[in-house]
């Protein structure tokens, strides 16, 4: 997927006269982003947490060495679905409603 992002990038760098590097430098610039992300469990399969952050990397390989207390019994977990937003507020926000029990069922029926 990385190298599909990579083509884009040079394509649309491309269009506009711009070189790959000014392009992602420019995309940088453009905003900081957080990530609210469903993970499920490999080990229990159906099981999912909740949670946001801003390098979604980073706190997958957290999760996965056991550095947090909710989800080291059920560890290895993969990516269920995760969505970028500009602002921690918001992010707070769609994090709660995902835990909600409508957030829940909205996030059953759609990211499975």
């Amino acid at each position: 997927m990385e190298s599909l992002t990579l083509r884009h990038s040079k394509l649309s760098a491309a269009k506009a006269g711009r070189t790959t590097l000014e392009f992602r430098a420019q995309l940088r610039m453009a905003g900081h982003f957080y990530y609210v992300y469903i993970l499920e469990s490999e080990r229990k399969p159906g099981a999912t947490y909740v949670g946001f952050t801003e390098d979604l990397r980073a706190r997958l390989a957290a999760h996965n060495a056991g550095n947090c207390i909710a989800t080291r019994p059920l560890r290895p977990w993969r990516i269920l679905s995760y969505h970028a937003v500009r602002g921690k507020e918001t992010a707070r926000a769609l994090e709660k409603y995902l835990k909600s029990a409508s957030g829940k069922a909205f996030a059953n029926k759609r990211f499975r």
